[in-house]
């Protein structure tokens, strides 16, 4: 029987490599089933089916379908109760009792749902104003540029105020070394509410004194924004220093001190 002849050696080598093409091939297939299998775990483990549905969106939804929210909201459960029942059986290795979905899946509903929205965007898009689009990206602008200063608003005022502190100080600089204005308006003022007065108070005082061969005016002259008072005798071109006696000029110091 050929099963019992004995093999020659090129048929056991034949035999041989193909037993070793036979391990190889099974090796290499056990080594990717470990390998997909290992990447299904951890895709299981970082697996993540919670529905990021906002109210608004459930709202609008509820408003196109009623009872859409609800299924939705039994859906989202559904999957994170079947995703713990699949990690619990990568785990362990017990693939049995399932847990069945109990409501409708939503996905055909939420699919109609938008394609109604793609469709009325379309016609949107068709009837759009281009001018009125225009307006309302100016808008948009004017909005974000608003928000951007609300931001930085006390940095800007701060920006205004200093820079309105600085033109003061120039114009200050500008005129620290000018004292005329301020001496014409203070010889304007000690002519107006200083001299006539003062004058008809000295003379009043020296008619008291007995002096009325004494009759006196007040003058004031300035310069480097200082004003300084003086006393003239009437119809005299001469300082009172000069003319009057020393009692004299005591006495008229003595009407100016009243």
């Amino acid at each position: 029987m050929l099963c019992q002849q004995e093999l020659s050696p090129a048929a056991k080598d034949r035999l041989q490599r193909f037993d070793r093409y036979v391990r190889d091939t099974a090796s290499e297939a056990a080594r990717d089933a470990r390998n997909d299998w290992q990447q299904i775990v951890r895709d299981v483990g970082q697996a993540i089916v919670t529905l990021t549905v906002s109210q608004v969106m459930l709202d609008n939804l509820g408003g196109r379908i009623a009872t859409l929210p609800g299924d939705t909201q039994t859906f989202q459960e559904e999957l994170l109760s079947r995703l713990q029942w699949l990690r619990t059986a990568v785990a362990n290795g017990d693939w049995l009792n399932r847990p069945a979905y109990r409501g409708a899946n939503p996905t055909a509903s939420i699919r109609q749902i938008a394609d109604i929205l793609r469709a009325e965007a379309v016609g949107l898009r068709a009837n759009l104003d281009a001018e009125a689009l225009a307006a309302k990206r100016l808008r948009l602008k004017e909005l974000e540029a608003r928000r951007l200063l609300s931001v930085h608003i006390e940095s800007v005022a701060q920006v205004i105020e200093n820079l309105a502190h600085r033109a003061k100080l120039q114009s200050c600089l500008e005129d620290i070394g000018n004292t005329r204005p301020i001496s014409l308006l203070a010889g304007h003022l000690s002519r107006t509410y200083v001299s006539e007065a003062l004058a008809a108070r000295m003379n009043d005082e020296l008619s008291r004194l007995d002096l009325y061969h004494i009759r006196a005016g007040v003058s004031s002259t300035g310069d480097a924004g200082s004003v300084r008072l003086g006393i003239l005798l009437h119809e005299c071109q001469l300082d009172p220093h000069l003319v009057l006696s020393e009692a004299e000029q005591r006495i008229c110091a003595l009407a100016n001190a009243d």
